[in-house]
């Protein structure tokens, strides 16, 4: 496979475990790459830009364009398990995405089998691990 970085996705973080924040409220999130977020213990109190607030039920992905400002409620006493993968897309990728968050710059997918949940927590947990063909693992599951 030939590299093309500028156009192939590149991972910047990806988590999966426990989010523990040390404040109640409105955590805010204004990220300069595209995030993809699936909170997975418990539903959540979200809202995007200046819209109102909503429950998002646990298990629904989130997928957030470039500078789209989106809020999570935190609870110090209710810790949120949580994944999510930070990425730059370019090319052909990126115009995948587009039109998937429209002009909200975000969208919501049901995960019904599971199978986005399984590749966002194995991202978390190779990106955490960093073992030998890392990279290629990641390099797979983005392009997934």
């Amino acid at each position: 496979m030939p590299n093309h970085p500028a156009t192939e996705p590149r991972l910047t973080v990806a988590f999966t475990g426990n989010q523990k924040r040390q404040r109640h409220g409105w955590t805010d999130h204004l990220v300069s790459e595209w995030v993809v977020d699936m909170p997975t213990g418990r539903d959540q109190m979200q809202r995007v830009a200046d819209g109102e607030p909503f429950l998002r039920e646990s298990g629904l992905i989130a997928v957030y364009a470039p500078l789209t400002p989106y809020y999570e409620m935190s609870d110090p006493a209710d810790p949120t398990i949580d994944s999510f993968a930070v990425f730059s897309a370019a090319g052909a990728e990126e115009a995948m995405l587009r039109p998937l968050v429209g002009a909200a710059g975000y969208c919501h997918i049901e995960d019904h089998d599971g199978r986005l949940r399984a590749t966002l927590q194995l991202l978390g947990r190779s990106y955490r691990t960093r073992s030998p063909g890392h990279a290629w693992t990641v390099r797979g599951l983005l392009l997934e």
